[in-house]
């Protein structure tokens, strides 16, 4: 399964939206001005069952978003991200999210479209590939070591886990090379 190109540029513009009402010009998103800007967002630490990373509900005009007790910082902003995402781009559902932790929007795993849509907009938000491609150095011919470094660097800057990192930083070797015009 796959997100089309109209919906890719559907979520981007989305994200471009909530980037420029928070004025995102550098990593680590704030999800505190995001939420000054959004206060219709009740965050909840809950005791989710298994598997369940997070959840978003609606009461009202209030999106209430929940996410596990105990879970690491960077993963905590990955769920939120996510689900911020369902209630831009899913509104009339909630939602129970089992999030991937190595999204890849050029090569994703199989999983349903609404988390895959989800998760690509929480990888948008938190690490746009054109600031991404901003802040890191070539990449062509980097040695595995570097690499793994370079993505424990960039989750540190952006904020999410180094898992992540290193899956959006191989899909940016993807984007250059289609920026340079070497998949024609």
């Amino acid at each position: 399964m796959k997100i089309s190109v109209e919906r890719e540029n559907q979520i981007i513009a989305t994200v471009n939206y909530i980037h420029r009402k928070i004025n995102y010009h550098s990593p680590p998103f704030s999800f505190q001005k995001f939420f000054q800007q959004f206060p219709e967002y009740i965050i909840v630490p809950s005791h989710l069952p298994k598997g369940i990373d997070g959840e978003i509900l609606r009461r009202g005009k209030e999106k209430i978003i929940r996410y596990r007790i105990g879970s690491r910082e960077r993963t905590i902003r990955f769920t939120l991200a996510h689900e911020i995402g369902h209630s831009f781009l899913h509104r009339e559902k909630e939602h129970r999210c089992y999030i991937s932790r190595e999204f890849r929007i050029y090569y994703p795993r199989q999983k349903n479209l609404t988390e895959l849509e989800a998760d690509f907009f929480a990888i948008e938000l938190l690490a746009p590939l054109p600031m991404l491609d901003k802040l890191a150095p070539d990449l062509s011919n980097i040695s595995e070591r570097e690499f793994n470094h370079l993505s424990k660097e960039m989750a540190e800057r952006f904020g999410i886990n180094t898992l992540t990192m290193r899956a959006r930083l191989k899909d940016l070797i993807i984007y250059r090379k289609w920026e340079e015009g070497e998949w024609l």
